[in-house]
């Protein structure tokens, strides 16, 4: 097969105009381009040469169909296959953001946005197995984050569609493997993978468990000096316990992991499906000691009198009296709470290491109490704020300055870009009222800033507006 021309920016291919090269690699380069046609942006993916075994088009097709069979937000949206002079190509949705990669070579993430992207990536890939594909290639730089929050699941290349799917989909052969070679990355296979057997859907559960290890820990469940030591280890050895590399992880969370993780394909979830149920199942409960620290904490049991335990009664009705009149006065005080008219906006929270981000979290809250006052609204000064610090709790803050809510949130950095995330928070009962997520690019500084306020001021006057 001859190699494919040059591409090279402003060039035509097809319908769509080349941008700029995103990344090439053994199978090729991906651009983004231009739809000419619906004025909208996309990625295209070319494959330059063949592999053993198969074709470009062979490639692209299987790519193409065990995508475009999916449809699931947290799954890349596949718009077509075609030919040009710049060889054969897959136009898909761009997305904007970075790979699962390249956040986590920053500082360690957060378990709360671990377990975001965990969540969000079994749901794609148990949408992925309840339709009998098995993706096969699980690992970081197939997950992409937006800028926005969702988590894709991309490049279904190895793909493979069980047998008893195979009939909802023309040719199947070109999704399965006749187990004569290795087909994946090394690093994230599960044992039978390592194998060369043919794989199904708890292969994708082994390979995602290495994926979450890695999140929560830092570090690969088993990780050697060489790719083939890596392969042997998964082979024959156990990763350390999660708790042991990250003692904040709750013991529900680490059976999780380590049943994920299980040499034998019977052993873990079947699909992803089981392992989506099961993660939003934790990830719903609050962290808990384990049984064994719980029971030796708890304090000896003795028999008491029977006055005693009367007394005991009598205190725990007046209890339960007072307890629920309190809940019914909350929730009378926040029914009949007034308007917000007047907001403390603090300083937002950033990652640590973070320095780009924490610039705009230093000055994007000066816009924003400029742009709060211009509505109406009664603004707290940044001094008095400040001396509260990021971190003071909302009732604290309202009783210290006069407030009826506080305005916090958070900065991320996403590639070029960065994730906004703002809370209106009731300075009395805690309760929020109002949220919102909003992106801003680093190239619209300086002046993104006050365009990003006027957008998050705009959208929370209309909310405290709106009819309740």
């Amino acid at each position: 097969m001859a190699p494919a021309p040059a591409l090279a920016p402003g060039q035509a291919v097809g319908s769509y105009l080349l941008v700029e090269r995103l990344g090439a690699g053994g199978i090729g380069e991906v651009w983004k381009a231009r739809d000419r046609r619906l004025n909208r942006v996309v990625a295209l993916k070319f494959i330059a040469t063949e592999r053993p075994g198969s074709s470009t088009a062979r490639d692209l097709l299987r790519e193409a169909r065990a995508a475009s069979a999916l449809n699931n937000p947290n799954i890349i949206t596949i718009f077509e296959v075609g030919e040009s002079d710049g060889g054969t190509y897959l136009a898909m949705e761009f997305v904007e953001g970075e790979t699962l990669r390249a956040r986590m070579k920053r500082p360690p993430l957060p378990l709360e946005e671990a377990m975001e992207i965990a969540t969000q990536v079994a749901a794609g890939l148990a949408a992925a197995h309840k339709q009998g594909i098995v993706h096969r290639d699980l690992k970081p730089e197939n997950i992409m984050l937006r800028v926005d929050g969702y988590v894709k699941l991309v490049d279904f290349g190895l793909a493979k569609v069980l047998s008893w799917a195979a009939e909802e989909t023309s040719d199947s052969s070109n999704y399965s493997s006749d187990g004569t070679h290795l087909v994946g990355t090394v690093n994230y296979m599960s044992p039978e993978q390592a194998r060369g057997k043919a794989v199904e859907a708890p292969s994708d559960v082994f390979s995602f468990g290495i994926v979450l290890y890695e999140m929560l820990a830092a570090e690969h469940p088993f990780r050697s000096d060489t790719p083939m030591d890596t392969l042997q280890a998964i082979l024959s050895k156990e990763p350390p316990p999660l708790e042991s590399r990250t003692p904040g992880v709750s013991a529900e969370l680490s059976k999780v992991v380590a049943r994920a993780l299980r040499k034998a394909a019977e052993e873990r979830f079947p699909s992803a499906v089981d392992l989506a149920d099961e993660l939003r199942r934790v990830k719903s409960q609050p962290a808990s000691p384990s049984a064994e620290v719980a029971a030796a904490a708890a304090p000896t049991v003795r028999h008491r009198p029977k006055w005693m335990l009367a007394l005991g009664g009598a205190l725990i009705a007046t209890l339960l009296l007072a307890t629920g009149w309190f809940s019914w006065k909350a929730r009378q005080e926040n029914a009949s709470a007034p308007q917000v008219q007047s907001i403390a906006v603090m300083t937002l929270r950033t990652d640590p290491g973070e320095v780009r981000a924490e610039a705009l979290a230093q000055d994007l809250p000066d816009e924003l109490s400029s742009a709060l006052a211009a509505t109406g609204l009664a603004i707290a000064s940044r001094s008095s704020v400040q001396q509260l610090g990021s971190t003071a709790d909302p009732r604290e803050v309202g009783e210290k300055l006069k407030v009826d809510a506080v305005l916090e949130g958070s900065v991320r950095s996403f590639g070029d870009k960065f994730k906004i995330h703002i809370e209106l928070v009731n300075a009395r009962t805690r309760f929020q009222i109002w949220s919102g997520t909003f992106t801003i690019e680093e190239k619209e500084f300086p002046g993104g800033e006050q365009r990003t306020a006027s957008e998050i001021s705009f959208q929370l006057r209309a909310a405290l507006a709106a009819p309740k």
